[in-house]
């Protein structure tokens, strides 16, 4: 779904075809809300790796069937942040992913909680969004004769490096530390499976926006 989302905003975007704005800014809001979603179950796949007997660590919650539950990524990291001795490389990779995930965080919540939506700003050369609140509270610039201005962001550029962002986050880094702390717990595994590559709209741009090879793929 959200490649879907992907595919939806950045294949007209990138063939320069007229943009239905209604729709597109919703689509922003739902980019963002399911970005989140896939964190949150990372953040529940993270978890199912610790030791059983690890204390402190939020369990998923929520009133709902326990196959249904979820857990923040922010409880992830900071219980790991609070761990660094227990969880040194972990942590570093958390924290070397935290600005885009704060960036993130601040406008999912900002949708979801605080009845903030997406405005899509006709700006040259590429149209821009920004995340605008019920209070006018937003984040303004001052502009040379005087007055303010919304801060705005380039759709394009926002939504491309996000799924960047999270791609290297799942792929590269989470992979990483996950084979390096396999090792170190001593786990056993084996292969199950295989050939489990996804493949629906939007990829196969991405991964051309991004210069992604097969080679690059786990």
């Amino acid at each position: 779904r959200l490649f879907l989302h992907y595919d939806r905003i950045m294949t007209p975007l990138h063939l320069s075809l007229k943009l239905d704005r209604t729709y597109m800014e919703s689509d922003i809001e739902n980019y963002i809300i399911r970005q989140r979603i896939v964190l949150n179950d990372v953040a529940f796949i993270v978890r199912k790796v610790f030791p059983n007997n690890l204390r402190g660590m939020k369990s998923p919650s929520g009133p709902t069937h326990p196959a249904n539950k979820e857990m923040s990524i922010f409880n992830l990291i900071d219980f790991v942040d609070k761990n660094q001795q227990e969880f040194t490389t972990l942590n570093t990779v958390l924290q070397k992913n935290r600005s885009w995930l704060l960036l993130l965080r601040n406008a999912r919540d900002a949708i979801v909680h605080y009845k903030s939506k997406v405005i899509i700003f006709e700006t040259e050369p590429n149209l821009s969004f920004a995340v605008i609140d019920a209070a006018g509270t937003e984040k303004v610039e001052n502009m040379p004769d005087g007055s303010q201005r919304i801060i705005m962001t380039e759709i394009a550029e926002f939504i491309n490096q996000q799924t960047l962002s999270l791609w290297n986050f799942i792929n590269v880094d989470l992979k990483n530390w996950l084979e390096g702390y396999i090792v170190e717990k001593n786990f056993v595994y084996k292969k199950i499976g295989g050939g489990m590559r996804m493949e629906c709209r939007g990829i196969s741009l991405f991964r051309a926006l991004n210069k992604i090879k097969d080679e690059d793929i786990g």
